[in-house]
């Protein structure tokens, strides 16, 4: 083993044992980091049922509708994976922050996202997945397939959002916008018990405090995002806004808006929002002090 690698080794053997794990045989390439953070994150049932199956429904809701790109699926997976790894920290780490992303490395968690992206895609392929396992009506159009019945060449008309539907999308960040926030927050989030919190809370739980917060951020999104917003965009941008501003596997950026790069950057401007349950039973949000340092992936 010539210097360079030795010195290499010596390193991740040193910060494995700092996060309380000594590297084990076996784990002396990144293949096998790779496979490891893969098998561990596909054991992982929390993070199965939270975390991946919801990018493999979005990643079939875009298969059926031909907006399947496998580059930002892979960026979705990477949350996937990111979970798996914290989960493989709590359980073999010290409880020290951010000692998952010294057990597996940024490349190491890429390389796992495009495993993951890859396989998902092959069993849809093979037949392995189809729509009506997650839900999803309509067949599957496989990227690069030529589909019937489209003609080539098409192209796609913007329309901005009418005078008209954005005095009522102003009069209304809406009881509707704000209920469709706080829902979001409620089915991506879990308690202490590790339960999905809309399992047990409804949107009639959050106390008015938590409210008044959530229509006041969306308001302020929305006047900033409203010119980016057109009518071929999902009628669901609270629903988007919360799952972009707190990181999760799906948001602005994976296809559905014509200008998602834009409603993330502007989503991400926000701070990351906790929620939780109070001492006296409501559901409240969290209105942190300073902006929580992370790059959109």
């Amino acid at each position: 083993m010539d210097k360079l690698m030795k010195e290499f080794m010596d390193e991740a053997t040193t910060r494995q044992t700092q996060v309380g794990r000594p590297l084990k045989e076996g784990f002396d390439t990144d293949e096998s980091l790779v496979a490891e953070l893969v098998q561990w994150t596909e054991n992982d049932g929390q993070v199965y049922e939270q975390r991946a199956t919801p990018v493999m429904k979005n990643m079939m809701r875009k298969l059926v509708k031909g907006k399947y790109d496998h580059q930002l699926a892979v960026k979705a997976w990477m949350y996937v994976v990111e979970d798996g790894a914290r989960s493989y920290s709590k359980e073999f780490g010290e409880g020290r922050k951010g000692e998952w992303a010294t057990f597996f490395p940024k490349n190491i968690r890429l390389a796992a996202a495009k495993e993951m992206a890859d396989s998902f895609l092959d069993e849809v392929k093979a037949g392995g997945y189809s729509p009506e396992d997650f839900d999803v009506k309509g067949e599957v159009q496989l990227p690069g397939a030529k589909q019937e019945g489209k003609k080539a060449g098409k192209r796609k008309i913007s329309k901005r959002i009418s005078e008209a539907k954005r005095r009522r999308m102003k009069e209304n960040a809406s009881r509707s916008d704000v209920d469709s926030y706080l829902e979001t927050a409620l089915w991506s989030s879990t308690g202490d018990d590790d339960e999905p919190l809309d399992k047990n809370f409804s949107i009639g739980d959050f106390s008015a405090e938590a409210r008044a917060l959530a229509e006041k951020e969306c308001s302020e999104f929305y006047a900033k995002a409203e010119s980016l917003l057109t009518d071929n965009d999902p009628d669901h941008w609270p629903h988007d806004f919360w799952l972009t501003r707190n990181g999760h596997g799906t948001g602005f950026w994976d296809g559905d808006y014509e200008n998602g790069d834009e409603l993330t950057e502007i989503a991400e401007q926000f701070y990351e929002s906790d929620i939780y349950v109070g001492d006296n039973g409501e559901v409240e949000l969290s209105s942190p002090s300073r902006k929580t340092e992370r790059k959109h992936r």
